[in-house]
C-alpha cells in the first residue's frame, strides 16, 4: 500500500480504482480470520525485513511510461535484504550483554533497535535506537569493562596482610602479564580476537602470534555466518576448508530452494542451484502463483500468459474483459 502513494499522488483516476480494488480485496480477505493479540506485532516483525523490496514492488504495479501513459512492465525484483556487518556485530555484543536483539542475522528489525535503546537508556546515552559504528564500540567497551570487573575482584586470601615480621614476597611476571606487555594494542586486539568484526581490527597492529589468532578467529566466525546458508553475499568463500565450502554449498542450496518453492519471487530464485526434481517443484509453484495473479484480471501487464495453460488463458481473459468493462 505504501508503494502506491506516489502513484496516487499524481491523481490519475484509473490508479486510485485500482488501488481502491487491491484494498477492497486486502481488506475481504483479512476480514475472514480472528487474530489473536500480539499478531501484528509479530507479523511487522517478520514484513521489516522486506519492507523496501515489497515498495518496490507495490510502486511498479503503477509505473507509467512516459511517453504513453500506459502501464509498464513490472521492475524486476530487487534483491534479497543485505545483511550489514556492523548491523550482525551489534546484534551478537547485544545479547552477550543480556540484551534480547534477536538472531544476529545482520537485518535492522524493531527486536534490535528495542534492544539498542535498552542499552542506551542504561548507558545514560540519547536514546535513537540507530545501529552505528559508535554505538558498537560502546558495546565492545560496556563488554571490557564488565570482564576487567569480574577479573579485578579480589578472592579472600588475597585479601589478607603479610606478617610483620616476614619480607613482602616479591610478585613474579605472570603470563597474562607477559601477554599484555608484548602485545602492540591490547584494546585492538580485545577487538579482534572474537572473530567477528574483521572490519574494525586493525590487523597492521597485531604482533605475529596475535595475527595467527585473529586469522583463526575469522575463519570460525565466516563459518557461523556462512553456515546458514541465508546470505551468500556476506560469505567469504575463500575462507572455507574443502569440508566446509562442501556444507556451505549444501545450506546455500537449502536456503535458495526455501525462496523459490513459493513461486512468489522467480527473479529472487537462483533455479541453477536447483536439482531436476526441486526444478520441476518450483516450475509448478511459480505457475501457480502466476495464475493467482492473472486471474484477478486487473493485472495484465504482471501476468506472464506465457505460463497458463489453455484453461487458464480462456479464464484470465474472461476475467481482464471483465475487468476492463467495470
Amino acid at each position: 500500500m505504501e508503494g502506491a502513494k506516489a502513484a496516487l499522488n499524481n491523481y490519475s483516476d484509473s490508479d486510485v480504482d485500482r488501488f481502491n480494488a487491491m484494498v477492497a480485496d486486502y481488506n475481504s480477505r483479512c476480514g475472514s480470520f480472528r487474530y489473536r493479540s500480539g499478531a501484528l506485532e509479530s507479523a511487522r516483525r517478520d514484513v521489516e525485513p522486506y519492507r523496501g523490496q515489497l515498495q518496490v514492488e507495490g510502486r511498479s504495479r503503477f509505473v507509467r511510461s512516459p511517453s504513453t501513459g500506459s502501464l509498464s512492465a513490472p521492475a524486476p525484483a530487487p534483491a534479497r535484504p543485505a545483511p550489514d556487518a556492523t548491523v550482525q556485530a551489534i546484534q551478537r555484543k547485544l545479547n552477550e550483554l543480556g540484551y534480547d536483539a534477536g538472531s544476529a542475522d545482520g537485518l535492522m528489525g524493531t527486536k534490535t533497535s528495542s534492544a539498542i535503546l535498552a542499552f542506551q537508556r542504561d548507558s545514560g546515552l540519547s536514546p535513537d535506537g540507530r545501529a552505528s559504528a559508535d554505538l558498537l564500540a560502546k558495546l565492545n567497551s560496556a563488554a571490557t569493562s564488565i570482564a576487567t570487573s569480574n577479573r579485578s575482584k579480589p578472592s579472600r586470601s588475597e585479601l589478607s596482610f603479610p606478617n610483620v615480621g616476614s619480607p613482602a614476597p616479591v610478585a613474579l611476571p605472570s603470563q597474562n602479564t607477559q601477554s599484555s606487555s608484548s602485545t602492540r594494542d591490547a584494546e585492538n586486539f580485545r577487538t579482534c580476537i572474537s572473530g567477528d568484526y574483521p572490519s574494525l581490527c586493525k590487523h597492521n597492529l597485531l604482533t605475529p602470534n596475535e595475527a595467527a589468532q585473529v586469522a583463526a578467529a575469522e575463519r570460525r566466525a565466516n563459518f557461523q555466518t556462512c553456515i546458514s546458508g541465508d546470505y551468500p553475499s556476506l560469505c567469504k568463500h575463500h575462507l572455507l576448508t574443502s569440508n566446509e565450502a562442501t556444507q556451505v554449498a549444501a545450506a546455500e542450496r537449502r536456503a535458495n530452494f526455501q525462496t523459490c518453492i513459493s513461486g512468489d519471487y522467480p527473479s529472487l530464485c537462483k533455479h541453477n542451484l536447483l536439482t531436476p526434481s526441486e526444478a520441476t517443484q518450483v516450475a509448478a509453484a511459480e505457475r501457480r502463483a502466476n495464475f493467482q495473479t492473472c486471474i484477478s484480471g486487473d493485472y495484465p501487464s504482471l501476468c506472464k500468459h506465457s505460463l497458463l495453460n489453455a484453461e487458464e488463458a480462456a479464464r484470465v481473459a474472461e476475467a481482464e474483459r471483465r475487468a476492463r468493462s467495470r
